[in-house]
C-alpha cells in the first residue's frame, strides 16, 4: 500500500521491482531458517508475520513510501535437490501416525480383556 506518494514516486526508481526483489530476498532468508513443515502449515501465521516485518524494514530503509500489509507464499515447495528426501520424511511421518493409530487400537482392544482377566481369572477368563 502506498503511504506517501512523493516518496513512492521519487525515492526509488522501480517500486514494484524493489518490493519483489528486496522482499523476496528477505522472505527467502526467513523461509530458509524455518522448517518446511512450519512454513507449510504448523507455524504459517508466525512465519508470515516475520516475513512481513522483514519486508517492512527493508522498504522503510529505502524510504519508498510503501507499507506492506500482507505477505503470502504463492508456492511452497522444497528445492529440487531435496524433494525426494522431503517426500521420504512425509511418508515416514504418515507411517508413524498409522502405526501409532494401530498400536492404540490394539491397546484399546486388549486392555479390557486383560483387566477382566485380572479381576476374575477363574470366571471364564483365560487365567494368568
Amino acid at each position: 500500500m502506498i503511504n506517501d506518494a512523493t516518496r513512492y514516486l521519487f525515492n526509488i526508481r522501480n517500486p514494484e521491482g524493489t518490493v519483489k526483489a528486496g522482499g523476496g530476498k528477505r522472505r527467502a532468508r526467513v523461509v530458509g531458517r524455518t522448517p518446511i513443515a512450519a512454513a507449510l502449515a504448523e507455524d504459517a501465521a508466525r512465519s508470515r508475520t516475520t516475513r512481513r516485518s522483514c519486508c517492512r524494514r527493508f522498504l522503510d530503509s529505502y524510504g519508498g513510501g510503501i507499507t506492506v500489509t500482507q505477505v503470502q507464499l504463492q508456492k511452497v515447495d522444497p528445492p529440487a535437490p531435496v524433494i525426494d528426501a522431503f517426500r521420504d520424511v512425509q511418508r515416514a511421518r504418515a507411517d508413524q501416525e498409522r502405526k501409532r493409530n494401530e498400536a492404540e487400537a490394539y491397546r484399546n482392544s486388549i486392555l479390557p480383556v486383560a483387566r477382566g482377566d485380572a479381576v476374575s481369572p477363574g470366571a471364564g477368563g483365560r487365567g494368568l
